[in-house]
């Protein structure tokens, strides 16, 4: 599986904005997939759909149809990284398999992180700074 969305995952990484791409298995009843996307300032809706825009459309893109086919998607979810499934998923390094494990409450039974960027830690800005003196 890993392989054969390397292309995909070229892709994406070129887009700064996207921090986590993971690809995980987590329905009970369905052998599909979910796809994960996360990266900084997505706090709303309005934040996230351009991100989603350009997520979907590279899905969507020919080149990666017979590929995503095989793996059968079922949804794509773009969250900020202060979602709890994303702060679990983030404890995982990139290109990380995950098997058998829960995130968030979330049984995860088979997974894959793709892209998982590390965040700079924000600089407290000076009014803070002198706010904490």
């Amino acid at each position: 599986m890993v392989e054969e969305l390397n292309p995909l995952v070229e892709e994406l990484k070129k887009d700064s904005r996207i921090l986590l791409f993971a690809l995980l298995k987590m329905d009970e009843l369905t052998d599909r997939w979910t796809v994960i996307i996360s990266g900084d300032n997505l706090e709303s809706i309005e934040d996230r759909k351009p991100l989603f825009e350009y997520v979907a459309r590279t899905l969507g893109a020919d080149t990666y149809q017979e590929t995503l086919k095989k793996h059968d998607v079922a949804r794509i979810g773009i969250f900020p990284l202060t979602n709890h499934l994303v702060e679990d998923l983030r404890k995982y390094g990139e290109d990380s398999e995950i098997e058998n494990e829960k995130a968030n409450g979330n049984f995860i039974h088979k997974g894959h992180i793709f892209i998982n960027r590390d965040v700079a830690p924000a600089s407290p800005s000076p009014t803070s700074a002198s706010e904490e003196a």
